[in-house]
C-alpha cells in the first residue's frame, strides 16, 4: 500500500481512503461526504476535501492541518473547513499565524469549534454530527449523516393532488431525517459506548482498537486513553449497524496477524462477517 495514496474500502457503495496507525498517523476520507476524519500528517489523497472533522489534538490525528490549508492555497482551492474540539481553535489559530510569519504569505481557512449533538452542515444531503468520546485529552468522534425528507406517516398513501392540497394549506407534508452513514470514534476508551450510544446504529463505524493481546493489558490500554479488544469482545452485539471497522492497531501488530487474533476470539461466523480489521 501507498501510504500516500492511502489504503481503499469499501462497503454498500460508500468508498473511502486513508490510514490508521496508532503514533503514525490517521486520516480517513469519505470523497462522497467531501469529508475527512483527522488529517495525519497532510497526505496527498485528503488534498481536496473541503472539510475535516478533526478528534483531538494529538499530532498523529492533527498535525497535517497546516501543510492540508498550505497544499489548498498552493493549488487554488477554496480554503478547508476544520470541525475540531473548542480547546484547540487558539492554538492552532496561533500555530498558523507562525507559519504565515514565517512564510510571508496569509493563509485563509475556517477552525470551527464543533459541539457534541450539533449538527452541521457540509453540503445537503450531507450532514456531519459530532459525539462524545473519551481520550487523555478532549476528543470528539463525529459521524456522517445523509438526509432524507420521506412523507410523515399521516400523508403516506394520499395521492399526489391531496398532497399538493395539503401543502399549499400551509402543512408540513415531509420530514427531516438523518441517516447515520459513517462514523469515527476518534482515539477513546471504550466508554464512547455508553457516553454516545447511538453511534453504534450507523451503518458503518471505524472504531479504534489499539491493542489485540496479552503484549498490552486492558490496564495499559486505559491509561493510554485507548481500548483493548478483550473489552469490545463481551459488547459486540451492541453494534447494529452492517459493518464495524476497526482502525488504529498498535505497530506491534501486523494487520495479517490482527485478523488472525479476531478470527480465534470471534466464533459465530454471522458476527464476524460485520467485522473488519483496517489501516
Amino acid at each position: 500500500m501507498d501510504y500516500f495514496k492511502g489504503l481503499p474500502f469499501e462497503h454498500a457503495g460508500i468508498k473511502v481512503k486513508g490510514v490508521s496507525r496508532a503514533g503514525s498517523g490517521t486520516c480517513i476520507y469519505v470523497p462522497e461526504f467531501k469529508c475527512a476524519f483527522d488529517s495525519a500528517q497532510g497526505l496527498p489523497f485528503c488534498y481536496g476535501s473541503p472539510h475535516f472533522a478533526i478528534t483531538h489534538s494529538h499530532m498523529d490525528h492533527s498535525g497535517g492541518i497546516p501543510f492540508i490549508i498550505m497544499q489548498k492555497a498552493l493549488t487554488q482551492q477554496k480554503p478547508g473547513t476544520f470541525f475540531m474540539p473548542e480547546y484547540m481553535i487558539d492554538p492552532l489559530t496561533k500555530i498558523m499565524q507562525t507559519w504565515s510569519d514565517v512564510e510571508g504569505h496569509q493563509y485563509e481557512y475556517q477552525f470551527v469549534a464543533a459541539q457534541a449533538g450539533q449538527i452541521y452542515e457540509l453540503k445537503a444531503p450531507y450532514f456531519l454530527r459530532p459525539f462524545l468520546s473519551e481520550h487523555r485529552v478532549p476528543t470528539l468522534g463525529y459521524q456522517m449523516l445523509k438526509q432524507s425528507k420521506p412523507l410523515k406517516p399521516e400523508f403516506i398513501g394520499q395521492s399526489q393532488q391531496q398532497i399538493q392540497k395539503a401543502r399549499q394549506s400551509g402543512q408540513q407534508v415531509d420530514q427531516t431525517v438523518y441517516h447515520p452513514v459513517v462514523a469515527y470514534t476518534g482515539d477513546t476508551k471504550i466508554e464512547f459506548m455508553d457516553l454516545s450510544p447511538h453511534v453504534l446504529q450507523t451503518k458503518i463505524l471505524f472504531m479504534e482498537v489499539t491493542y489485540w493481546d496479552d503484549r498490552r493489558s486492558i490496564d495499559d490500554a486505559r491509561a493510554w486513553g485507548h481500548i483493548h479488544f478483550d473489552e469490545v469482545l463481551p459488547r459486540l452485539s451492541e453494534f447494529k449497524g452492517e459493518k464495524l471497522v476497526f482502525c488504529h492497531t498498535s505497530s506491534r501488530y501486523s494487520i495479517k496477524e490482527v485478523k488472525h487474533i479476531l478470527r480465534q476470539k470471534v466464533k459465530d461466523p454471522e458476527l464476524l462477517s460485520k467485522l473488519e480489521v483496517w489501516g
